[in-house]
C-alpha cells in the first residue's frame, strides 16, 4: 500500500474515532442535563436586626443583618457534584438527595434602593469573619454589630450587599463561627469508613509551650473536630516525635523522627491523646493510627457555589422562602474573597470547577485570593485535614502545593515523563466560559512558607506567564498578616513581628478588581518580583538575596522546601483517598525562590503600602524562631520590624550597614516630602485610593521622624 493513502487512511480512522467519540461525548452530556437535579435549597432564617445602631452608611444607607441555616440536598449523580471524594457514599433521601446544612449571614441595604447590586461574598477562615478586619481598619469580630465593627464602613460606605456561608465541616460551633454539617459516608455494608492516617502536633498551636500540656486533641485544636481513634487498633499504631519536619539545609523530604514507646503515648479517649511528661516545647509530634467518622469534606465546595447561585439566580428557596436579594434586578455582579486558609480554598474552588453551577452559569465574575502562595486546599480529600497548613517546621505531610500551580494551562512535566499519572495539560484557569477574573495577594511571607514563587514559574525556576484574567500582586515588607493598629511582639521569634497593616493596598486592588468587572477596566498589571527582572533568587544564597548584615539579626536561608508528592494511586487532580500518608515518596523537587531586597532589607518588585515604601525599619516577611521554641526554625506566618538609625554616626557606632534615617531623608520636612512623592505615583499607578494617600501624609507630619534632628 502506498505510504501516502496507508496514512490518511489511518488519520481518516483516527479523525471517524474522535468524531464517534465527540457525539458519545454531546450524548452523555445532554443525558447527563436531563438526569441532574438542581440543588434544592431551604432558608431558615433565625435573626434580622439594623445595625450601627440605625447609622446611615455613605451612599449604602443603613444595614440589615440576617442570620441563619441553609438547607441543601444535593444530587449526587450530576456529574459536577460527582468528582466529590466519597459522595457516592453519602446516605440519601427519599428523593435520591444528599442532604446538607449550613450557617449563614447575610448583609444588605435596609432601602435595596441603595444597594449597587454587587454582591460580596467571603470564604470564612475556619468559621470566623475576616473582610472588615482586612479592608476596613476594624477590630476581629465574628458578629458585626455595632459601627466600629465596620472600621472606616468600606464596602457598606459604597452599598454593597455581602454574603457569608458555612463550609468547614471540621469547624467546631461557637463565638458566631460559622459552621458546616455534613453527613459521613459508610461503606456498602453500612459500617463506618476508617483509614490509618497520620495527624501531626507542635507548640504554638497544638499545646502549651514550657512543656505544661499531657493531652491535647487529635485535631490539634479546641475549636477542630478531628478524626476519632479506633481505640482497639492502638498496639499498632506508632507515635514519632522529631525537631522538625525540614532538614538542613532546607529540602523536600521530611525526617524519620524517633519512635515513641507504645507504652509512653495513650488516648485518653477517642478524641484525645496524652503523652507521659508532657509534649515537649519546640517538637513535633506524629501520630499513625486508624481513624474513624470520617466527612464529606468536599461538600464545603458544594455549599458555596449553590448557596451564591441561589442568591443571584432565584426569587424563592423550594420551601418558598424569599431571597432578599432578589429585588429590583437582583445580583448583577458577584465577587468572592478570601484570606490565609479561605484564600487557599479560592484557588482550589476554581480549579475544581466549582465556579460553574449545575445549569453551567459563572458563579462569580471575579474573585480574590489573599495571602494563599502557590497552595491549593486539601479539602476534596477522605479523612480531609485543612485546619493545619505546611510550614518549614511541621504539618509539610499534608497536600500543599500540587500541580497545577500556576493560573494557566500548561504541560505537567512529570506526566510527560511518565513519573506521574493524571492529564497531561492543567491550569487552574482551564475553563473559559465560567473561569472568573482573578486577583491573588500575597505578602513576602509566603515566599518562605507557601511557595509563592511557583505562582509565576514552572517549579524549575522558568518564569510562566499569567493568561490575561490573572494577576499577582505581592505586597511588599508584610507578614502574613498584622491586624490595624498592631504593635510589634516577639512571641517565639527572635525579633520582633513586623506590625504594618495591609488595608490600603487591599482597599485599592480590590477596587481595580471591582471596576474589571463591572466596567471593564483591567486591573493594574501584576507587580511582583520575577525571574525575568532577576529579582527572584534562591533563598540558601544571602549575597544573591542581599539581605544586609544587621547586627544581631540571624540570616540562615531556611524556607518550606517542596517536591511533588506522591499521595497514592487514588489520588489525582487534588483529590481523593490518601493512601501515602506521613512521608509521601518525592517525585520531583521544586526550585523555590525568593525576592532580592534592597539597601534597608525589603523585598524588591512588589505593591508597597506607604509605610513601606517611605520606610524607617527594616520590614520583612520571614523571621526565626528563638531557644527553647525550635530555635532558628522559621518562626511560622511572622515578619521583622528592624528600626532604621537615626544618623549615620548610630549606625557605624552599631556597624549597622543600612543607610540611617538622616542618609535618607535630611530631615523631618525631607520625610514628609518623601510620602507625599510615593503616595502621588502610588495613586496613579492604581495601588492607592486618594483617600488613604491623603491619611498616609497626614501621618507622616504627625510623626516624630527626624523631628529635631539636624
Amino acid at each position: 500500500m502506498d505510504g501516502n493513502v496507508a496514512r490518511h487512511r489511518s488519520i481518516g480512522f483516527r479523525m471517524s474515532r474522535l468524531l464517534a467519540l465527540w457525539a458519545a461525548a454531546l450524548c452523555w452530556s445532554a443525558a447527563a442535563a436531563v438526569a441532574a437535579r438542581p440543588t434544592k435549597i431551604f432558608l431558615h432564617p433565625v435573626s434580622d436586626v439594623i445595625v450601627a445602631g440605625g447609622h446611615a452608611f455613605g451612599s449604602g444607607g443603613t444595614y440589615e443583618k440576617v442570620r441563619g441555616t441553609v438547607e441543601f440536598q444535593i444530587d449526587p449523580t450530576d456529574p459536577r457534584n460527582a468528582i466529590i471524594t466519597d459522595l457516592n457514599l453519602a446516605p440519601r433521601n427519599a428523593d435520591g438527595l444528599v442532604s446538607f446544612d449550613a450557617d449563614y449571614m447575610l448583609l444588605y441595604p435596609t432601602d435595596l434602593s441603595k444597594w449597587n447590586h454587587q454582591l460580596v461574598s467571603e470564604i470564612n477562615n475556619r468559621g470566623s469573619l475576616l473582610l472588615f478586619l482586612s479592608f476596613a481598619n476594624s477590630p476581629f469580630n465574628n458578629d458585626p454589630t455595632t459601627q466600629a465593627d465596620f472600621g472606616n464602613g468600606f464596602f457598606l460606605n459604597q452599598g454593597f450587599a455581602m454574603a457569608w456561608v458555612g463550609w468547614g465541616a471540621d469547624v467546631q460551633p461557637g463565638g458566631n463561627g460559622l459552621t458546616l454539617r455534613v453527613p459521613a459516608p459508610r461503606n456498602p455494608d453500612g459500617t463506618p469508613v476508617t483509614q490509618r492516617i497520620t495527624i501531626e502536633l507542635a507548640d504554638e498551636f497544638s499545646f502549651r509551650e514550657r512543656n505544661l500540656d499531657t493531652c491535647v486533641p487529635l485535631s490539634g485544636s479546641g475549636g477542630i473536630k478531628g478524626y476519632p481513634a479506633v481505640l482497639s487498633e492502638k498496639a499498632n499504631d506508632e507515635l514519632f516525635v522529631r525537631s522538625s519536619d525540614s532538614p538542613r539545609p532546607s529540602a523536600p523530604p521530611i525526617p524519620a523522627g524517633t519512635l515513641v514507646p507504645n507504652d509512653q503515648w495513650s488516648f485518653a479517649d477517642r478524641d484525645h491523646l496524652c503523652v507521659a511528661g508532657a509534649f515537649q516545647t519546640g517538637m513535633v509530634y506524629q501520630l499513625n493510627y486508624v481513624a474513624e467518622d470520617t466527612r464529606i469534606m468536599g461538600l464545603g465546595y458544594a455549599a458555596q457555589r449553590d448557596f451564591a447561585s441561589f442568591l443571584r439566580n432565584r426569587k424563592k428557596d423550594d420551601a418558598g422562602v424569599r431571597n432578599p436579594l432578589a429585588t429590583g434586578g437582583g445580583v448583577a455582579t458577584s465577587i468572592l474573597y478570601g484570606a490565609s486558609q479561605s484564600g487557599v480554598y479560592i484557588r482550589d474552588y476554581v480549579y475544581q470547577g466549582y465556579n460553574e453551577d449545575l445549569v453551567g452559569r459563572r458563579v462569580f465574575e471575579a474573585v480574590h485570593a489573599h495571602i494563599s502562595g502557590a497552595v491549593k486546599l486539601g479539602l476534596n480529600y477522605r479523612f480531609g485535614q485543612v485546619h493545619p497548613w505546611s510550614t518549614e517546621h511541621r504539618d509539610r505531610f499534608i497536600p500543599q502545593v500540587t500541580f497545577p500551580f500556576n493560573f494557566g494551562v500548561r504541560t505537567n512535566p512529570l506526566v510527560a515523563l511518565g513519573i506521574e499519572k493524571g492529564p497531561l495539560t492543567d491550569g487552574i484557569l482551564k475553563r473559559p466560559a465560567t473561569d472568573p477574573l482573578f486577583v491573588q495577594t500575597d505578602t513576602s511571607n509566603e515566599y518562605w512558607w507557601a511557595q509563592s514563587s511557583l505562582v509565576d514559574t514552572d517549579g524549575f525556576g522558568h518564569e510562566v506567564e499569567l493568561p490575561g484574567n490573572a494577576r499577582h500582586y505581592v505586597i511588599a515588607g508584610l507578614q502574613h498578616f498584622s491586624g490595624f493598629g498592631s504593635v510589634p511582639d516577639q512571641g517565639l521569634c527572635q525579633q520582633l513581628n513586623n506590625p504594618v497593616y495591609v488595608g490600603p493596598a487591599l482597599r485599592a486592588i480590590f477596587t481595580d478588581l471591582d471596576e474589571w468587572a463591572t466596567k471593564d477596566i483591567e486591573a493594574p498589571p501584576s507587580r511582583r518580583a520575577t525571574v525575568d527582572e532577576g529579582l527572584l533568587v534562591p533563598p540558601e544564597d544571602r549575597e544573591e538575596v542581599g539581605f544586609p548584615a544587621i547586627p544581631g539579626v540571624t540570616y540562615n536561608g531556611l524556607f518550606n522546601a517542596l517536591g511533588e508528592l506522591d499521595f497514592g494511586p487514588s489520588v489525582s487532580q487534588n483529590r481523593g483517598i490518601i493512601t501515602n500518608w506521613g512521608h509521601p515518596p518525592v517525585l520531583a523537587t521544586y526550585r523555590v525562590l525568593v525576592p532580592r531586597v534592597s539597601e534597608v532589607g525589603i523585598d524588591l518588585g512588589g505593591v508597597e503600602v506607604p509605610v513601606v515604601g517611605v520606610p524607617t525599619a527594616t520590614l520583612t516577611g520571614w523571621n526565626l524562631r528563638r531557644a527553647p521554641f525550635a530555635d532558628g526554625e522559621l518562626c511560622e506566618l511572622n515578619g521583622m520590624f528592624l528600626p532604621l538609625k537615626v544618623t549615620k554616626a548610630q549606625a557605624n557606632k552599631a556597624h549597622d550597614p543600612r543607610p540611617s534615617l538622616q542618609e535618607l531623608y535630611k530631615s523631618h520636612e525631607g520625610y514628609v516630602e518623601a510620602v507625599k512623592r510615593f503616595v502621588q505615583r502610588s495613586v496613579e499607578e492604581r495601588f492607592l485610593l486618594p483617600e488613604d494617600a491623603d491619611a498616609a501624609v497626614r501621618d507622616a507630619e504627625a510623626s516624630d521622624v527626624l523631628v529635631g534632628v539636624h
